[in-house]
């Protein structure tokens, strides 16, 4: 099952179709399982390499330079950070399985729909006054840089033919930034803009106040990229539950916001622990597609040639001339009657690849 039939399952509300197309998908993806983690070792090994090769101590260290954020801080952040989100994230889950009506959650589980009533449809320009409303509390500057996306035609927004599906955003240095967002009117398109426009606002105050190797370079994908992004998106959530009366859009704005703190808080920090414990262990001993160190597998018994009937030996050479007996049959030399090397008699044909004269033989 491709990536994009298996977006449109996963939505579904029949639990069996999730589960079918889960299994499907994790099935096609299992039989490159040894391929993505061998990758992704020599990615690791490559990093600690150069890491050492360039005089860091670890490769969070190397990576994090750039930033100016020490290896300390960034680990106190994950560790008090994952600390904080856990209870959230079990109660989250426990109250997801209560309304799915399921005792364990699976995988196939998380991406169930929760509301599953009609939300009413929101236009562009609809969607544009929520978000001016909700990204007031940022200021003047900001509001400005935000009104000049929509009036400037920063964003791609129509749904044309062939366009795919997901939003991007491409800054352009000296420039702004261009959002690419296929519009189909349901509330989470609104998160969505909201969230690019975080990046992009982010990206044209950058531009502004920083040299072009601290916007475009690794910098410019520092640690706190996301940060505007989901802020915008958090605010978005507050404003519409605040304002917004109608119950079908306020349970959508709800479960969108629940969707951001998991992305965020589970996904994003889970993968974030779980690549600092890939290099933890990289920059201990070596990294192997498998849990434990790869060693080969030992066979049942050592290999060794398996002996022939009977060793070879030449055959042996007749002592009349240097090409042997046999050698000299075939060429057809000497002569079968009268055992002279060369002979001018006449000549009789005993095999078509033999002559002998007429001589009797001495």
């Amino acid at each position: 099952m491709s990536l994009a039939a298996y977006q449109a399952l996963a939505q579904s509300p029949d639990r069996e179709a999730r589960k079918r197309a889960y299994e499907s998908l994790r099935g096609g993806l299992g039989r490159h399982k040894a391929t993505v983690a061998a990758t992704l070792a020599a990615c690791i090994g490559r990093n600690v390499t150069l890491a050492r090769l360039r005089g860091y101590t670890l490769a969070t260290e190397m990576a994090l330079a750039a930033q100016q954020v020490p290896v300390a801080t960034y680990r106190a952040f994950l560790d008090a950070a994952r600390a904080a989100a856990a209870p959230l994230i079990q109660r989250l889950m426990r109250t997801r399985g209560r309304t799915l009506g399921v005792d364990r959650l699976r995988a196939y589980d998380l991406t169930a729909p929760l509301d599953t009533g009609d939300a009413p449809d929101l236009s562009f320009t609809e969607g544009r006054a929520l978000i001016l409303d909700a990204l007031r509390p940022l200021g003047a500057e900001y509001g400005a840089i935000i009104e000049r996306a929509f009036a400037g035609r920063w964003i791609d927004w129509a749904n044309t033919l062939g366009k795919p599906h997901g939003a991007f955003v491409a800054p352009i240095y000296a420039v702004h930034a261009y959002i690419w967002l296929p519009w189909q009117g349901t509330p989470r398109d609104v998160f969505l803009l909201a969230h690019e426009l975080g990046h992009a606002g982010h990206f044209d105050l950058t531009r502004r106040h920083q040299t072009y190797g601290n916007t475009v370079g690794e910098q410019g994908r520092g640690l706190f990229l996301e940060t505007p992004s989901t802020v915008n998106e958090l605010l978005l959530g507050r404003h519409m539950l605040d304002t917004v009366r109608e119950p079908g859009l306020r349970r959508r704005a709800l479960l969108q916001v629940l969707d951001t703190f998991l992305g965020a808080m589970a996904v994003a920090l889970g993968g974030a622990h779980l690549e600092q414990r890939l290099y933890d262990m990289a920059e201990g001993e070596r990294l192997s597609p498998s849990r434990r160190s790869w060693k080969p597998r030992p066979t049942r018994r050592s290999w060794k040639p398996r002996p022939t009937r009977r060793s070879w030996k030449p055959r042996p050479t007749s002592s009349r001339g240097f090409m042997g007996r046999r050698s000299r049959w075939m060429m057809g030399s000497g002569c079968a009657g009268c055992r002279r090397r060369i002979c001018t008699g006449p000549t009789r044909a005993s095999r078509p690849t033999r002559r002998a004269c007429a001589a009797p033989a001495a």
